[in-house]
């Protein structure tokens, strides 16, 4: 997610937009209002132990890098509703055409 989140702050236009990857995201989540089962086992994994994010400074995974972007796991929570995630780690530029559609709201 987090790796998602930064890609889409360097590119300087949605249309600039590496699409295979705002595909697999999109298969990864399904849905804004339904998750897919891929989505609810990570969501299970950050739920039991954190999210692993993969830091450049030190090159391992850290919970601490997961509490800048959420609080707690429980902000991810239900793991039916990815919209969470897309809010909880910004992903408004890569599924813009999401938060465009009659189905966020």
């Amino acid at each position: 997610m987090r790796h998602v989140r930064d890609y889409a702050s360097m590119v300087s236009t949605p249309d600039d937009l590496d699409f295979v990857l705002v595909n697999l995201l999109k298969e990864f989540l399904e849905s804004p209002r339904q998750s897919a089962h891929v989505y609810r086992s990570w969501h299970q994994d950050v739920w039991k132990d954190g999210l692993p994010v993969l830091t450049p400074r030190t090159s391992r995974y850290s919970f601490k890098d997961f509490k800048k972007d959420c609080r707690t796991a429980r902000d991810l929570s239900p793991s039916t509703l990815p919209i969470l995630a897309m809010c909880c780690f910004g992903l408004k530029t890569t599924l813009l055409d999401w938060w465009k559609s009659p189905e966020i709201f």
